[in-house]
């Protein structure tokens, strides 16, 4: 398979987007790189608004046949390796015991997502990971996908040491 990307090579930032292509799926992946004086930033980055996303295009394209969409969580990054992991994050249960009960709803409803993160992970050569958590931050389950039966049982510590060690 031919990749015009090395993740271990800074990819050029140009009119304030990142691009790269995958030839083999025909894949061209436009990040918008946004600044601002303004938004409050923690040690130099930006801090995602979490109080209002719009579902108007997510509506509409759900009308479209045959046209699928998933969005991406996380792209984890490191300076100066580049993308070090994708990772999918899907949370709000209560306990460890009902995140235990819902694996088998949530592995049913996130197939194609899961299926595009890794063709993509694979693609780019990174690891690709997906992530349920409790609502509280308290427990996480670590899947390397494509592996969906086997998860690491991990506090938020040793999810931090996880993420830091990518």
């Amino acid at each position: 398979m031919k990749v015009e990307y090395n993740h271990k090579e800074e990819i050029p930032i140009k009119d304030g987007k990142l691009t790269f292509f995958i030839p083999d799926f025909e894949l061209e992946i436009t990040v918008p790189i946004l600044h601002s004086k303004l938004a409050p930033r923690i040690d130099g980055m930006k801090q995602e608004k979490m109080d209002y996303r719009s579902s108007e295009y997510s509506q509409w394209h759900r009308t479209l046949n045959n046209c699928y969409t998933v969005d991406i969580d996380f792209v984890e990054w490191r300076n100066p390796d580049g993308i070090v992991a994708l990772i999918d994050v899907t949370g709000n249960m209560k306990d460890e015991d009902h995140m235990l009960k819902c694996h088998s709803a949530i592995w049913k409803r996130t197939e194609l997502q899961r299926k595009i993160l890794m063709k993509l992970g694979q693609a780019i050569f990174v690891p690709a990971y997906f992530v349920m958590h409790t609502k509280d931050l308290s427990c996480f389950h670590v899947f390397h996908l494509p592996n969906i039966e086997k998860f690491k049982s991990m506090n938020q510590t040793e999810y931090e040491f996880f993420l830091r060690s990518l």
